[in-house]
């Protein structure tokens, strides 16, 4: 009996986990790297050392993740997450289980022994400030307040400051910082400090519209003046590994007028200002958010070390400070070098011989996609989760293996951003996914249907109206539902219009066999040569005209700068403007705007890009605000008092839908027809591995009341849409619809 219930045990401890043990393994996992990222993103935005550095930061990132172990102890994410972090050399910057707040229980421990005395005479014109004694850490403050430093400081010859208190301590600092004009026997100049500010994720190729841009910003330098005369006495620090120096006393050191006795390790700093990144499991990132920035470059370091041996006296820190205030003490240099400007912001990487990356390289593609999205994108609250795609999306990356895989992984976890904004582009697989030639034609979807809007007049088997079915034998419906997953667009209405143009497409200079239904019924398979994008040729003659002796026409499409005065002087007496904007404009709103402004607007749209700080840190709404205006019209220049509408619909996207907020804010513009794409913001770019760029809308843009418009589109006041029968009969439904508002409205008037 023992030996068979000894081998049914070994027959167990020897089978692989369950199933649900290795689900639970590899949910671990993504968890593991999805923690990873957060630490490693926070880092990258803003670490100061990793602003001109030349450390590998993706590699520390790829390498970590790439032996990321569901199955292991925390213990061991612990280990593999302070190795990535530790690359970057900081001590500030660190793993640790969560650490008490700032002024929280930290401050409040008890002094080691609070019956000490806080002002202690060493003898030889030395006095002890002993910090550690006052029992509870917030009543230093008023403790040394109340002490007689100011009386005794002027006949001394040197003052000894103890900050062993064995932890971070927020309310020692701040004793010493208040206690500052006591202190210094003569004026001294505190360090700057200088912290990365990102304004809008700044494009890293090319430039943006939008005016992103990052820098370090370095705060102005403290004075110290002293109370009174002032003195000559001189200090010295007393500091454990876990004190914090406050600035003050950086500024003492820097000036020659303070030392530092250290016990068991160099030289502790107060410059180590740090955000929390968790990492779950109970585990937590600090990283390093800024730097202090002094006049002769990087303080010395301690003084003197003591060895753990020797700091078990707690009064061999104190002989080993009044032995430095009896030793000779040479004057700081008279003066000393600025310190040199910060180099230029290295660029991302892209990676272009990475086609297929390795693992670890692909989990970096998603980890950056990732973090570029949560601290910059303007929209983040209108994507859905964003976290719970980038978890989903982490398998697929790490099984992707050949370069149309990794491809179709990236594309995959960018259709998340729903924004008409979001390209994927320059891998060559791409192409291969969503297409890389199409027919001369232009499609929309009518009635439910993808039917042809648009064709080149070369070609003469296909007319406006007829009705795709098939492509190159495969229904058209299927290839849609292979591209939607593929797709990124701000409204689904816009999604299933770029789906259906790009299931026309295929491999550059092949032949597009399409199957289509036209006015009868009858089903037709038409042959079409695919090249390059199409587009219509512009109308002859003039972007204007009158379509009644009332109402003026004006295709924003094609009507320049430089034609709007002459458009407004040709339609000057009429009544009404129509403006065409369906399709996208030429920069006309910027001049068109004032001359339309009968409401006297001074706004046309409300602008907030993304502001990444340790200050915002962790705030979606921290951003840079501004509201555009309407520019003046020229003393010369006469307003147009007439009615005006646009025409609109899913083509008209960003440019096309801000020329919208102008004319609705100057003039009440109405706009006819159906919604538009819904994005809007100034497009900026970001790399990812294997050579692909990625764009995206980096404003948030709103009406000039705050109303949205991103993912809503500019809404139609009169709806109106085309009908299959009207596309083929060549009559323009939403442009007739126009008129009969029009027509009405002035026999109202």
């Amino acid at each position: 009996m023992r030996r068979a219930v000894l081998a049914c045990l070994l027959v167990v401890l020897a089978a692989p986990p369950l199933r649900g043990e290795e689900s639970a393994h590899a949910d671990r996992r993504w968890q593991r790297v999805a923690g990873l990222c957060r630490a490693w993103t926070a880092a990258k935005y803003l670490h100061p050392g990793l602003w001109q550095s030349a450390q590998d930061w993706d590699a520390a990132f790829a390498a970590a993740a790439a032996v990321i172990d569901g199955a292991a102890p925390t213990a061991r994410y612990r280990e593999v997450a302070a190795a990535m972090l530790g690359t970057l050399g900081d001590p500030a910057t660190e793993v640790a289980a969560p650490e008490p707040a700032a002024g929280g229980s930290a401050g409040e421990e008890p002094a080691p022994a609070p019956d000490r005395p806080l002002l202690r005479e060493l003898g030889d014109g030395v006095l002890l400030v002993d910090l550690p004694s006052v029992q509870r850490a917030r009543d230093a403050v008023a403790a040394l307040a109340e002490a007689e430093l100011e009386e005794k400081l002027p006949a001394a010859k040197g003052l000894v400051f103890d900050l062993r208190f064995g932890a971070p301590n927020f309310w020692a600092a701040w004793a010493v910082e208040r206690a500052a004009p006591q202190l210094v026997p003569r004026a001294v100049q505190g360090p700057a400090r200088r912290w990365i500010v990102h304004w809008g994720y700044a494009p890293q190729r090319g430039s943006s519209s939008g005016g992103y841009r990052s820098g370090l910003v370095t705060s102005a330098a403290a004075d110290y003046p002293p109370r009174g005369a002032g003195g000559t006495w001189r200090i010295v620090l007393l500091t454990d590994a876990r004190s914090e120096l406050p600035e003050v006393a950086l500024a003492l050191q820097a000036a020659g007028l303070a030392k530092v006795v250290s016990e068991g390790a160099a030289a502790p700093r107060g410059d180590a200002e740090r955000i929390a990144v968790d990492l779950g499991e109970g585990l937590r990132a600090w990283v390093r958010t800024s730097e202090l920035v002094f006049p002769g470059g990087p303080l010395p370091a301690a003084d003197v070390v003591l060895t753990p041996e020797e700091a078990k006296d707690p009064e061999a820190a104190v002989r080993a400070a009044q032995r430095l205030l009896a030793g000779p003490w040479p004057a700081p240099a008279a003066s000393v070098p600025a310190a040199a400007a910060p180099a230029p912001r290295r660029p991302e990487a892209d990676y272009p011989e990475m086609l297929a990356p390795p693992p670890g390289m692909r989990l970096l593609a998603a980890c950056r996609a990732w973090g570029v999205i949560h601290h910059f994108y303007p929209y983040l609250e209108l994507i859905g989760d964003w976290d719970a795609a980038f978890l989903a999306a982490l398998p697929a990356f790490a099984a992707a293996e050949g370069e149309d895989a990794y491809a179709r992984a990236v594309l995959e976890l960018m259709a998340h951003v729903a924004d008409g904004h979001t390209r994927v582009s320059g891998h060559p697989a791409i192409p291969r996914l969503e297409g890389a030639a199409w027919p001369p034609v232009d499609v929309r979807l009518i009635e439910g249907r993808v039917a042809v809007v648009a064709v080149d007049p070369s070609l003469s088997g296909l007319r406006p109206g007829d009705v795709v079915l098939a492509v190159d034998g495969e229904p058209l419906a299927a290839r849609m539902e292979r591209l939607l997953p593929l797709t990124s667009a701000s409204t689904e209405a816009t999604r299933r219009v770029r789906a259906a143009r790009r299931a026309l497409g295929g491999p550059a200079d092949s032949t597009a066999t399409l199957e289509v239904e036209g006015a009868d019924g009858a089903r037709r398979r038409v042959e079409v040569k695919r090249g390059a994008p199409w587009r219509p040729a512009p109308p002859a003659g003039k972007p204007w005209r009158r379509l009644a002796p009332r109402i003026g026409y004006v295709d924003l499409q094609w009507l320049e700068v430089e034609q709007v005065d002459a458009m407004l002087e040709e339609l000057r007496d009429t009544s009404a403007l129509v403006f065409d904007m369906r399709g996208y404009p030429n920069g006309t709103a910027w001049v068109l705007a004032p001359r339309l402004n009968r409401r006297s607007a001074k706004v046309a749209a409300l602008f907030r890009r993304r502001e990444l700080s340790a200050d915002g840190f962790g705030l979606a709404d921290a951003g840079y605000y501004f509201a555009q205006p309407i520019a003046e019209a020229a003393e010369e220049d006469w307003v147009y008092q007439g009615e005006t509408v646009m025409l609109i619909d899913e083509r008209a996207i960003s440019q096309a839908e801000h020329t919208g907020l102008f004319l609705e804010a100057a003039s009440g513009t109405v706009f006819v027809g159906e919604p538009t794409a819904g994005a809007n913001g100034d497009v900026t770019t970001f790399p990812l591995p294997g050579g692909i760029w990625v764009s995206f809308t980096g404003h948030d843009v709103r009406h000039a009341d705050g109303r949205q418009l991103q993912r809503l589109g500019l809404q139609p006041d009169v709806p109106a849409a085309p009908t299959l029968a009207g596309v083929r009969a060549g009559r323009d439904e939403v442009l007739e619809r126009a008129l009969a508002y029009l027509e009405e409205k002035l026999a109202g008037r």
